[in-house]
């Protein structure tokens, strides 16, 4: 009986250390998985960082780009109107003739 008693606690004992190094192994997996979560967590912030100045850039040139459209109607304007002043004078020495 005592070997038997022997036996149960030997069992017993190497079930434990099996379950202590699984226990282990789940430990550095877990570990190994938080670090690369934050990591990706760095680098979505460092893309939602580069998402929104690209945002801010954008939003700028359409307002440049915009300024310019009205600056070029402006300037087709004042040809026109620079033409007009040209076609009348013309008329006006045509008819002083």
């Amino acid at each position: 009986m005592d070997n038997k008693g022997n036996e149960i606690i030997k069992k017993l004992q190497t079930d434990l250390k099996n379950q202590k190094q699984k226990l282990k192994l789940k430990n550095v997996v877990t570990l190994q998985q938080e670090k690369l979560l934050d990591e990706r967590q760095v680098t979505i912030q460092g893309l939602n960082k580069q998402i929104s100045t690209l945002q801010e850039q954008a939003a700028k040139k359409a307002s440049e780009s915009e300024s310019h459209i009205n600056t070029i109607q402006e300037l087709k304007d004042k040809v026109e109107q620079g033409k007009a002043i040209i076609q009348d004078n013309n008329n006006g020495i045509m008819f002083d003739k």
